[in-house]
């Protein structure tokens, strides 16, 4: 398991600390969702990487589906860090569905998304679903 390699979501030396303290002090809030087709971790980078799951430990699986859900996900399970179980869920998405998630969960999160794609035709097809999903948000098309 690897970190996605377009994460949008880039912590500074202390953010990271305080991540690894709030860890501690309240444990994971969300989970990790890894992406088997890319073998990255779509959700929780930085909470992988503050609990060092990046170093080759492995998720106790509880369930495998013998086809992927409606979302995607074809396992779940979890880690296990300090004691206390971190929800993982197993997706099987193309990487164009990562980098929807991406986006999606960077909107929803009121973080800042930098997108970048070279075919003109897939960027007005991303820029009017993203229009569609969110109607009230500003699109800036820098070329």
């Amino acid at each position: 398991m690897k970190h996605y390699h377009k994460n949008p979501r880039q912590i500074t030396e202390k953010q990271f600390s305080q991540l690894q303290s709030w860890l501690e002090e309240f444990g994971d809030l969300s989970g990790i969702v890894h992406n088997v087709k890319t073998d990255e971790i779509i959700g929780g980078n930085q909470r992988a990487e503050a609990m060092h799951f990046m170093n080759g430990t492995k998720p106790t699986i509880e369930h495998t589906y013998r086809k992927p859900t409606r979302t995607g996900t074809v396992a779940e399970g979890y880690f296990t860090y300090k004691g206390e179980r971190i929800n993982y869920r197993r997706v099987d998405w193309t990487a164009k569905k990562s980098e929807k998630a991406t986006i999606i969960a960077a909107q929803n999160l009121s973080r800042r998304c930098f997108a970048m794609e070279i075919s003109p035709a897939y960027c007005a097809v991303i820029l009017q679903r993203f229009a569609d999903a969110f109607p009230d948000e500003e699109i800036e098309l820098i070329k």
